[in-house]
């Protein structure tokens, strides 16, 4: 997968080359959010301008918001829950370099205007995806109750 590359141009220290690919990949509008997240990450590492560095650890943050959000840990599989437990790990690590590493003069809110107008739409969605959820859990109780009833007539 070419998040290794990225991954492994990274731990190299060739970070240009890690920063260009991680780039491309971002590009791509299919990618799973695992990945996403993953690219976002290195991204993030790879920059020297921590305002821009910023930018992407809000963009991966949001990313598995959302992932959590629509796959609850008391929902889900454990091997989902491992997944986004290691991306909740490497998220944590880098808001640690990130806060390390902020400049004296960094203005955080001067860095957000661009994200924080963006994360007052996920609030939104959130309802929605909530909704959604909750439509799919009835929809599949209903489904259950149909199958059960199906089954008692047969026997």
């Amino acid at each position: 997968m070419r998040t290794e590359l990225v991954e492994t141009l990274f731990n190299d220290d060739e970070l240009f080359l890690a920063e260009k690919e991680a780039r491309s990949l971002l590009k791509e509008p299919m990618m799973p959010c695992y990945y996403r997240i993953h690219c976002l990450v290195l991204l993030a590492q790879c920059l020297k301008d921590w305002h821009q560095a910023k930018y992407y650890q809000d963009c991966a943050e949001q990313i598995w918001h959302r992932m959590r959000l629509l796959s609850p840990a008391e929902r889900s599989r454990a091997d989902d829950n491992s997944v986004m437990d290691e991306f909740r790990t490497m998220l944590d690590e880098l808001e640690e370099d990130m806060v390390a590493d902020k400049p004296k003069n960094a203005d955080y809110a001067e860095c957000l205007d661009g994200v924080a107008v963006h994360r007052l739409e996920p609030a939104e969605e959130e309802e929605e995806l909530e909704e959604d959820v909750e439509m799919t859990e009835q929809k599949e109780g209903e489904s259950q109750s149909a199958d059960q009833e199906e089954i008692q007539k047969a026997e």
